[in-house]
């Protein structure tokens, strides 16, 4: 059970745990690993209802291989396809890798700073009113703190 849960196997670990079902602990040890199951199946799905879609495809990404085997895996699934059938949330994903890629960017001049302001004023323009739109407006107001030291 310690690789399946060291490579985030959690329906093979619980299946492993069923067979030790009567030793000491492994109830505990279910109740844990089922209680983990569904904090991150729950993450994801408040992410897609936050309008986070690039984190619930991710969450929805690891959990497919981590959940397999349990019931949870059933709305693991279903967030996929639900992610790959909303236009918005792929228009979304899009601007958030592209806003991300930005904010990676190395920033240590003032030409640069200024370059990447450009950039996070479009994303935001294209983007007001959802998440992509509110994260690119925090990271125009870091950049303008850091032109005051450039």
């Amino acid at each position: 059970m310690a690789k399946e849960l060291s490579e985030l196997r959690f329906g093979q670990a619980l299946q492993k745990l069923e067979t030790l079902a009567a030793e000491e602990g492994a109830g505990i040890v279910r109740t844990d690993l089922m209680a983990m199951v569904s904090d991150r199946v729950k993450a994801m799905e408040e992410a897609y209802d936050r309008g986070d879609y690039w984190t619930a495809n991710d969450f929805a990404e690891r959990l497919r291989t981590q959940l397999h085997g349990l019931p949870q895996g059933k709305r693991v699934a279903g967030m996929l396809a639900k992610l790959k059938k909303n236009k918005q949330a792929k228009q979304v994903m899009k601007a958030q890798v592209g806003l991300r890629k930005l904010m990676d960017s190395k920033l240590n001049t003032r030409k640069s700073v200024e370059k990447a302001m450009k950039k996070a004023k479009s994303i935001l323009a294209e983007n007001d009113g959802n998440i992509v739109g509110d994260e690119a407006a925090a990271f125009l107001a870091r950049l303008r703190e850091l032109l005051l030291v450039l």
